[in-house]
């Protein structure tokens, strides 16, 4: 599916700080933040097989820095880590690991 989608989500900071990494790489065009939500205007210039969002990431699963050397190159695999939510290739350069959040499979 190509083109934009716009969904609309409760506001949090922990939120905008998810959506800043999604924004980063390409996956939303736009946020408007009206009241007490974000309007999040999700872009689809990207064909995924898979989206996995990890509702509960905390209890998911935590990812090493020697684990994600492993998966370099196969999807963009965003993480929540002490520094907040980076995808791995930052992790990588930072030398960081942390616990699996969002998955995006091409």
């Amino acid at each position: 599916m190509h083109g934009r989608k716009i969904v609309k989500l409760q506001a949090s900071k922990e939120l905008l700080s998810f959506l800043d990494v999604l924004i980063k790489e390409g996956f939303i065009y736009n946020i408007k933040v009206v009241g007490n939500y974000y309007f999040v205007e999700l872009n689809f210039f990207y064909q995924f097989k898979k989206i996995l969002v990890i509702k509960n990431y905390k209890c998911g699963k935590y990812i090493s820095y020697k684990e994600l050397l492993i998966l370099k190159g196969f999807d963009i695999i965003i993480l929540s880590t002490d520094k907040g939510f980076i995808t791995q290739k930052e992790a990588l350069l930072r030398g960081l690991g942390g616990y699996v959040v969002c998955i995006f499979n091409f």
